[in-house]
């Protein structure tokens, strides 16, 4: 699933953007969820964490390149697209590392080609990622920045490197999405082994302090995996 956005202040920019954008995505059969914001504010407010984000640079209050160097401060690694009839802050894009820089009226041509090199860009580096269901949207999370999972009740709440992001779901059915770095050391907790900064009287201190208890029955077996994961780590 593709997570993409568009922040514009004309409405039927947005539409119209929308539009080209589903035709592109179903033309190539990929799975997608499209969101609209008429305002820079509400997008960076938004806690979802998009692949895609389209950014007019001309809006009233905080303008795209404003909203592109906010994101690119709070580590959000997304591909930015500018959209917009300003052609003097074409070279502005270039430090906040737009993918592309699209003059309107937003020629098709250009956009599919914007959207081919995302996608081959992103089928390279699905395996860094997972994705989940909250609600009604969809969060791309690097696998990096998940520290550990925990199960409390019916919700797993995902611990990464920033915020903690919860969600229903079954932790039998998340164990199963994840690669072999991440370890079930108990029956209520899934630790990336890379984040592991010790272990300690039958708990693993995780690089935010965090104690994860292992349980008795699993040391044995995760004492294995640490030993394996840092061998796949010095490869």
């Amino acid at each position: 699933m593709i997570s993409i956005a568009i922040c514009d202040d004309e409405s039927y920019m947005l539409n119209d953007l929308k539009e080209n954008i589903e035709l592109y995505m179903n033309k190539n059969n990929l799975l997608y969820n499209i969101e609209l914001f008429d305002k820079a504010e509400t997008l960076l407010y938004n806690h979802e964490l998009f692949d895609i984000i389209f950014l007019d640079i001309q809006m009233e209050g905080i303008n795209g390149m404003q909203a592109a160097k906010k994101l690119r401060s709070y580590d959000n690694d997304c591909f930015i697209i500018f959209v917009t009839v300003l052609k003097e802050f074409v070279y502005d894009a270039f430090e906040v590392d737009a993918i592309n820089y699209l003059l309107k009226p937003l020629s098709n041509e250009k956009l599919s080609k914007t959207m081919d090199r995302i996608i081959i860009k992103l089928d390279s580096n699905e395996k860094n990622y997972i994705t989940i269901q909250k609600g009604h949207s969809y969060w791309r999370l690097k696998m990096a920045d998940i520290l550990y999972c925990e199960v409390i009740k019916r919700k797993i709440y995902i611990h990464l490197k920033k915020e903690i992001i919860d969600y229903y779901e079954t932790i039998d059915s998340l164990e199963r999405s994840l690669p072999i770095n991440f370890f079930r050391c108990h029956r209520s907790y899934i630790i990336n082994l890379q984040a592991v900064y010790s272990y300690e009287n039958g708990n693993v201190v995780m690089e935010n302090g965090d104690m994860i208890p292992v349980s008795r029955l699993r040391q044995q077996e995760f004492s294995e995996a640490m030993l394996e994961n840092m061998k796949n780590r010095r490869r």
